[in-house]
């Protein structure tokens, strides 16, 4: 399985959203993927 999501730039307010916090963001052209295998063993690495 394969997972991508546009990259973010926050213009004013980084580190504020998780407070609640208003915050001036927008996405940009780069992107960041993760790829994930099932496991014989079923261990998570």
């Amino acid at each position: 399985m394969e997972v991508t999501t546009p990259g973010r730039i926050c213009l004013f307010g980084e580190h504020q959203d998780y407070l609640g916090l208003p915050v001036i963001a927008m996405a940009i052209s780069l992107r960041i993927s993760i790829t994930g295998k099932q496991r014989n063993d079923k261990q998570v690495v």
